[in-house]
C-alpha cells in the first residue's frame, strides 16, 4: 500500500538544492496523483471560505435595501451550500490526515528498513534512543513541510491573489496600505533568516542530546533505587542536563522572537485595516454592505501574508531536517565491498589501530590467522577489544592498517558474503520476542547442534517455554551463545562468552571449544582465564 507523497523531496531539492540520490527509496514512493488531488480539494474549501464574506455583504446590503425577506430563498440556498462546504471540509481533512498518517508511518518503516541494511559509523556513539528520536522528529518535521509546500501553499496563494483583487476594487487606500505592510514583514523575513535558521538547527541538536542524557539517567535507575534517591532531580545527578536545558530554553526565546515579530506586524496590518474602513464608511466611500464585505474579506490579506511567512519560517525548520536526514544516510554508509568470499582460510592483520572518534585507541597489531587457530583478545576496559571484531565484521570502518580475507582486502570484500561465514555471540544478549528456537535460529542453523547445546548449558523444557521478557541474565547469555553455535560457521567471535554462566556451562563449553577448534578460527573476546590451555594466538590490547 504505497500513500508515501515523497515527491515533495522534487521541491525541497530546487529550494536548497540538495542532492537526495543516495536516499533511494524516497524517490520510489512518489504519489503526484494523490497529491495533487489533495492540493485542488484545499483549494477548493479556500475558495469556498470567501462565501462567508458575500454572504454577509448581501444580508446587509438586502436589510438596508428593505430586500431581506424576498430574497430569503437566495439566503437558505447561499447556507444550505455552506453547510455543505463545511461538512466536505471534515470529509476532506480526515482523508488528509489519514493519508498523511501513513506517509508518515511508511516513511519511518522504510528509513528502518533500510537502516537495517547499512552500515553505521556512529554504533559506539550514538544512543539508540537518540538516533530514533532524531531521525523520527526530521521525518515528522519534513511530512509537516510537504503538506504545507505541495497542499497549503498554492491554494493560500490563489486565495490571496483573489483577495486583492476584491479589495483592490473596493478600496485602492486599503491595498497601497496592505503592500506596505508586506514590505515591513520581508524586511523583518530578511533580517531574521540567517539567525532563525541557525537557532533551528541548535535547538534541534540541544532536543537530541538532552533525549541522550534522559537515556543515560534511565540507565542508572536501578542504582538510583538502590541508594534512595527515587526522589532527586535529573539535574542533581547531571550537571550537564542543567546546561542543556538552559541552553535549549535560549534557543526557544529566539525562535519565539523570530516568529513573534510577524505576528505584531500583522496585528497592526489588522487593526490598520479596520480603522481605514471605518474612516471610508464615515465618510461615504464605501457602502454598509462593502464595509461588512471588507472588514471580513480584508483579514484574509494579512492571515494569508502571515501563514506564508510561517510557511517560510517552517522551511527553514524542514531544510534542517533534510540536511540532517541526508548527511545521516550518506555518514552511515562503509564501504561496502563487491568481492564475495565462499570461505575463509586466512585472516592477516597489518599494522592495524583500532580508531575511535579521532583518537587511537590500540596499539598496532600484526598477526596471521589460519584454520585451526584460536585466537584470544585481551586488553583492558575501552582497549578497543570489542571494536577490533565490529571491524572485523565491517560494522565499524577500518581507519588504520589493512585487513586481508584470503589476502583480499577487507575493505572489498562483500559484507553479505562475509557475515555468511561469520558466526558471533555479541557482548550484550539480543532477544528478540518470539520464542527461545525461533531466537536462537535467527538465521540457518544446525538442529544437531542446537540439540547438542541445550545439553552443555542446560536447557530444559522449561525454560524453552519460558517468556523471553521474563528470563535471567545468563539466560539470555546461554541463548546469545546457542545463536552462534548453531550457526556454525567457519569463523566464530565469541564477545565475554562466559558472562553470567554457571561454572558446569562453562566446563561443558570449554569442552565443545576444545573439540571443533581444528576446523575453525575462534576470535575470543575475554578477561577470563578460561581460555589460556586453548588459545594459540593472543592479541593484547
Amino acid at each position: 500500500m504505497d500513500k508515501s507523497p515523497f515527491g515533495a523531496f522534487t521541491l525541497f531539492n530546487s529550494l536548497q538544492n540538495i542532492n537526495m540520490k543516495n536516499i533511494i527509496f524516497l524517490s520510489k514512493k512518489l504519489s503526484k496523483k494523490k497529491l495533487i488531488a489533495f492540493s485542488i480539494l484545499f483549494l477548493f474549501i479556500s475558495l469556498s471560505n470567501l462565501i462567508t464574506p458575500f454572504l454577509s455583504s448581501f444580508i446587509v446590503s438586502q436589510y438596508v435595501e428593505g430586500q431581506l425577506v424576498e430574497n430569503i430563498r437566495n439566503l437558505i440556498l447561499i447556507f444550505s451550500i455552506q453547510i455543505i462546504f463545511l461538512v466536505f471540509r471534515f470529509f476532506y481533512e480526515y482523508k488528509k490526515s489519514k493519508f498523511l498518517f501513513y506517509t508518515d508511518f511508511n516513511l519511518k518503516s522504510n528509513f528502518l528498513s533500510v537502516l537495517q541494511e547499512k552500515t553505521l559509523t556512529f554504533s559506539l556513539t550514538k544512543r539508540t534512543g537518540e538516533v530514533q528520536y532524531r531521525m523520527f522528529n526530521d521525518i515528522a518535521t519534513m511530512i509537516r513541510g510537504i503538506e504545507t509546500f505541495y497542499i497549503n501553499t498554492p491554494s493560500v496563494l490563489l486565495t490571496l491573489l483573489i483577495v486583492i483583487i476584491i479589495v483592490a476594487r473596493i478600496s485602492f487606500l486599503i491595498l497601497i496600505f496592505s503592500i506596505i505592510m508586506i514590505i515591513v514583514l520581508v524586511i523583518q523575513f530578511i533580517y531574521f533568516q540567517s539567525p532563525l535558521k541557525k537557532s533551528f538547527e541548535e535547538t534541534k541538536k540541544l532536543e537530541q542530546d538532552l533525549v541522550g542524557e534522559m537515556n543515560e539517567h534511565f540507565d542508572r535507575i536501578e542504582i538510583i533505587q538502590l541508594y534512595n534517591k527515587e526522589s532527586s532531580s535529573l539535574i542533581s545527578f547531571d550537571l550537564k542536563f542543567g546546561d542543556l536545558i538552559a541552553k535549549y530554553l535560549k534557543q526557544k526565546k529566539i525562535n519565539l522572537l523570530g516568529v513573534s515579530f510577524s505576528s505584531i506586524i500583522v496585528q497592526v496590518w489588522l487593526i490598520g485595516i479596520t480603522v481605514i474602513s471605518m474612516v471610508l464608511l464615515s465618510t461615504g466611500d464605501i457602502s454598509l454592505g462593502q464595509f461588512v464585505l471588507l472588514s471580513q474579506m480584508v483579514y484574509f490579506l494579512p492571515t494569508s501574508i502571515g501563514s506564508l511567512l510561517n510557511t517560510v519560517w517552517e522551511y527553514q525548520d524542514c531544510s534542517v531536517s533534510i540536511q540532517r536526514f541526508k548527511t545521516f544516510m550518506e555518514d552511515s554508509q562503509l564501504n561496502e565491498g563487491d568481492v564475495k568470499i565462499y570461505s575463509i582460510d586466512s585472516i592477516t592483520f597489518e599494522n592495524v589501530e583500532v580508531i575511535l572518534n579521532s583518537h587511537t585507541i590500540s596499539p598496532e597489531i600484526n598477526l596471521s590467522v589460519e584454520k585451526g587457530d584460536f585466537v584470544l583478545i585481551k586488553g583492558e576496559n575501552g582497549a578497543g577489544k570489542s571494536s577490533l571484531i565490529r571491524i572485523l565484521s565491517k560494522l565499524l570502518p577500518l581507519e588504520c592498517g589493512n585487513i586481508h580475507i584470503n589476502h583480499i582486502d577487507l575493505n572489498k570484500v562483500e559484507k553479505r558474503s562475509l557475515r555468511e561465514r561469520l558466526s558471533v555471540a555479541t557482548q550484550t544478549s539480543y532477544i528478540f520476542q518470539n520464542s527461545l528456537e525461533e531466537n536462537v535460529f535467527l538465521s540457518d542453523g544446525n538442529n544437531n547442534i542446537y540439540m547438542k547445546m541445550k545439553q552443555i548449558l542446560s536447557i530444559d523444557d522449561k525454560l524453552t517455554q519460558k517468556n523471553v521478557r521474563v528470563l535471567s541474565g545468563g539466560e539470555r547469555q546461554k541463548i546469545n551463545l546457542m545463536r552462534a553455535f548453531v550457526r556454525d560457521k567457519e569463523i566464530m567471535i565469541l564477545d565475554e562468552p562466559f558472562s553470567g554462566l554457571d561454572q558446569q556451562s562453562i566446563e561443558n563449553l570449554l569442552e565443545y571449544l576444545a573439540a571443533t577448534k581444528n576446523n575453525k578460527i575462534y576470535f575470543v573476546v575475554t578477561h577470563d582465564n578460561y581460555f589460556d590451555q586453548l588459545a594459540n594466538k593472543i592479541i593484547q590490547l
